[in-house]
């Protein structure tokens, strides 16, 4: 599934949720997560409590495939999360090398299993985190929210 993003964007917390004014993505301060990184860390952010606009109901986590809104407690908890994960990640090597999901591929009649082997630069993965947690305290500071669009 390579190629796909998750993207995360400062909103303004005053408007209703029909009429997004997103504050960041006119200036391109935006932040995209590979979907495999997010897939990794997701049992963690499963933690925090999030707002789904298209269901009108809080939810845990972000949705994967929609729209998901973080703020207040939620958005500070989000924040610590990913800062963790970015100080564990400052101790890896240059090429951070990561397992994947397990899937089965069917060849001549036989299931073939394993794992994805993900491999992520140590040096873009950092600067993409550090981006995320200063939106997030920038939105944290304006009382905003981060708004999260998934794949």
């Amino acid at each position: 599934m390579a190629g796909l993003y998750h993207e995360f964007f400062i909103v303004n917390r005053l408007l209703n949720n029909e009429n997004y004014y997103i504050l960041t993505k006119d200036r391109g301060e935006t932040v995209s997560l590979e979907d495999d990184f997010i897939l990794y860390i997701y049992d963690s952010l499963k933690w925090v409590k999030s707002y789904n606009p298209s269901k009108k109901d809080f939810c845990m986590g972000l949705c994967l495939y929609g729209v998901t809104q973080i703020y207040g407690e939620s958005l500070s908890k989000f924040k610590n999360i990913i800062r963790t994960y970015r100080n564990l990640f400052e101790y890896a090597p240059s090429s951070i090398i990561l397992k994947g999901s397990y899937s089965v591929q069917q060849s001549n009649n036989a299931d073939l299993g394993g794992y994805e082997v993900l491999v992520f630069d140590k040096d873009k993965l950092l600067k993409k985190l550090d981006m995320l947690i200063d939106m997030c305290q920038k939105a944290l500071v304006g009382n905003n929210y981060l708004l999260h669009y998934g794949i």
